[in-house]
């Protein structure tokens, strides 16, 4: 009898714990389901997407306002150290490295993403219909519905009617149940997809902006004939090696004839990897040489200390409709013929 009851308890207690590990793994599936739903409504939420966007948009007229990227000195001059320090610390002055804009763009994605998700499959299920026949209830919904009896229903009515159709909207669908002809006309069909080519294009510009960011921005300064193989860094002015080099082989800059402001800057860049010419480009404005994903674009230009190189100057008296042309070495001082005047 002892072992019996002994038997008998140990039973009971095992079915107990079982039933009490399934009552909380009911209870815990419950409560993670209804976490899951409570996510999923607050990213499909068009409330949270119009914060994002006003946060967002608040957030780049602080980037536009003040300075980015810029050297420390830059900041020093115009806040306080203090100031300083504290919009440094919290990433103003790099609004679009930050971690924090980093994850609103992460939260404006993931929103985007839920709302597609979500909208998809009614959308689907709208423009995936083919039936021209309609419940009343279908036909209470569309804005443009018209019902009307005819005594006589001949072939050549119908034509007519469809016909008409097909040159106001489209070619209709015809169908005949009973004496009841039915005529269902549709246009832009693909219409409800447009919000999903714009959530796409969005989320691809995000893309494309989060990418960019880990790239980096710098110059090199390049005389005409020089080369180098280092860029230096445009914020930390940290100095970048690369894995080839670039040589200006030739710098040109063209001039409006009737006004004489610069109309556009040219410069003649070759690529050198290991010993060998690689690339050879003329870049301009908008124009750039791409080599293994870096830009070079021409952003300023200047006159070498010590550089020599030949100036070419053009003077058009007042009433001479020719002028004349002088040629002088870069700092060379010439009188102006028939002046007093020196350039």
């Amino acid at each position: 009898m002892f072992l019996l009851q002994q038997s008998i308890s140990f039973d009971s207690f095992t079915n107990s714990c079982t039933d009490c590990l399934k009552q909380k793994r009911l209870y815990l599936s419950g409560i993670m389901s209804t976490l899951a739903r409570k996510v999923w409504k607050f990213f499909i939420s068009l409330r949270l997407a119009i914060f994002l966007l006003i946060l967002l948009s608040g957030v780049c007229i602080v980037g536009t306002i003040i300075p980015q990227g810029e050297p420390d000195h830059i900041y020093l001059r115009n806040y306080s150290p203090t100031t300083y320090e504290f919009l440094k610390t919290t990433g103003v002055t790099d609004l679009y490295h930050s971690w924090w804009f980093v994850g609103l763009l992460g939260a404006f994605t993931l929103n985007l993403l839920a709302c597609s998700l979500h909208r998809i499959p009614r959308v689907v299920r709208q423009t995936a219909r083919t039936d021209p026949v309609l419940t009343d209830e279908q036909s209470a919904r569309l804005s443009q519905v018209k019902k009307f009896r005819l005594n006589h229903c001949s072939p050549d009515t119908i034509s007519l009617i469809a016909e008409t159709l097909g040159r106001h909207l489209a070619k209709p669908l015809t169908v005949q149940q009973g004496a009841t002809w039915y005529f269902f006309s549709e246009t832009g069909r693909w219409a409800p997809f447009s919000f999903f080519l714009t959530h796409v294009g969005i989320i691809i510009i995000i893309s494309g902006v989060l990418v960019g960011s880990f790239g980096f921005q710098g110059f090199m300064k390049l005389a005409e004939g020089e080369s180098s193989s280092v860029v230096v860094e445009k914020k930390s002015l940290a100095e970048y090696p690369l894995d080839f080099a670039v040589r200006c082989d030739k710098f040109e800059v063209s001039y409006y004839e009737k006004t004489g402001t610069p109309r556009d800057y040219i410069s003649t860049l070759t690529v050198i990897e290991n010993g060998r010419e690689v690339v050879t480009k003329t870049i301009e404005v908008n124009d750039p040489l791409i080599y293994q994903g870096i830009y070079f674009y021409q952003s300023s230009y200047g006159i070498v200390p010590g550089g020599g190189g030949e100036a070419i100057l053009h003077f058009i008296p007042r009433g001479d409709s020719e002028g004349k042309e002088y040629r002088a070495a870069v700092n060379q001082r010439f009188r102006i013929e028939g002046t007093q005047d020196e350039a």
